[in-house]
């Protein structure tokens, strides 16, 4: 039998379901990131990564090496694999990263009032989004990652949670809902790819990293669908008026025209319309930064943020923030986007 990891990948979302099966697609998730993203680095004092405009939604691809792909999976270290490269000596990395960007957009077009009220109270969406998909009960607090993870009425509503679901360690402990929490990552999941897919058996992908069947994940992607008629409805509007009109447009107006089958059409339309509008705001964001502070440079851009090479001793903020978080217009309304920041070799 083959070893090679789309083979195995493959078999898995047939429905197969082993643990050596499972083992076999870690390791091969561990190999690549050894043999694409460390060992050419073995050796290297400098890089100076490839950046251009070769992706259809408008983002940057970054490669030789693909600093933005560089996983921020703390199971590496304390910022991942993003360590393996650092500004030059006397000067620091500013850096931000939007929070749920392409989430907040989403919402934003399909007016769900209830995940723009979450986003505005600063709600740990992924726990809200659990709490309607498996009708859990809802906390008696604001449900920020802070009241839930940090306080004792949080732990207590965690504790209770870990008790509906009858998850428990191999000592038989009852193990509370957390942070790290694999249904966490599993509502995070389901969230992001049902913004985009047409059928439930997308969210298979992620049943080797969840350590879940591929019969729970389109199960739990129906749910997902279902309590959420609203960007159903909205996404069906999209993909019609992109195979209607053959093209698809950000919403900043630029567009992208289509040839091919309708599945293709509607599939490539909505991701253009959303992850095209996070692109051009990138490019919007960086030039009115580098105006901002004359000969600036750009160390590398991320999916959603951008780390800019500023002299260790500058301060940028508190501009920097307002220039990465002024409002825009998108669907005739404005809307903000808050940044997670950091400097590093400061």
């Amino acid at each position: 039998m083959s070893v090679r990891e789309e083979v195995l990948l493959a078999i898995h979302q047939a429905g197969v379901y082993s643990e050596i099966l499972e083992a076999r697609l870690e390791y091969a998730g561990a190999a690549n990131l050894l043999n694409q993203h460390i060992l050419p680095m073995v050796g290297r004092s400098r890089v100076y990564p490839h950046m251009l405009a070769s992706q259809a939604s408008g983002r940057l691809s970054i490669s030789n090496p693909p600093l933005g792909n560089f996983t921020a999976d703390k199971t590496y270290g304390p910022r991942g694999l993003r360590d393996v490269v650092c500004p030059d000596p006397g000067f620091k990395w500013v850096g931000w990263d939007w929070e749920a960007i392409e989430a907040r957009i989403v919402s934003h077009a399909c007016k769900d009032t209830a995940d723009a009220e979450a986003f505005r109270r600063q709600h740990d969406i992924h726990t809200v989004t659990g709490v309607r998909m498996l009708r859990w009960p809802e906390p008696p607090f604001e449900p920020t990652k802070a009241n839930l993870f940090q306080t004792d009425q949080g732990h207590e509503w965690c504790e209770k949670i870990g008790a509906l679901r009858g998850t428990r360690d191999i000592y038989g402990n009852m193990i509370p809902y957390s942070s790290q929490d694999v249904y966490r990552t599993l509502f995070k999941n389901v969230r992001y790819t049902g913004a985009y897919c047409k059928h439930p058996s997308a969210m298979v992908q992620y049943a080797v990293e969840l350590r879940m069947t591929p019969d729970a994940m389109v199960r739990y992607g129906t749910l997902y669908l279902a309590s959420k008629p609203g960007l159903v409805a909205w996404k069906r509007r999209v993909w019609d008026d992109c195979w209607r009109k053959k093209e698809s447009r950000t919403y900043f107006g630029r567009r992208r025209g289509f040839y091919g089958n309708r599945y293709e059409v509607e599939k490539e339309g909505l991701n253009h319309k959303i992850q095209g509008t996070v692109a051009d705001l990138l490019k919007l964001t960086l030039c009115a930064i580098v105006a901002e502070w004359e000969g600036l440079r750009l160390a590398y851009q991320t999916h959603d943020g951008a780390r800019l090479v500023f002299p260790a001793s500058f301060n940028p903020f508190p501009r920097f923030k307002e220039i990465v978080e002024r409002a825009w217009p998108i669907d005739g309304r404005e809307i903000t986007f808050p940044g997670e920041y950091e400097e590093m070799g400061a």
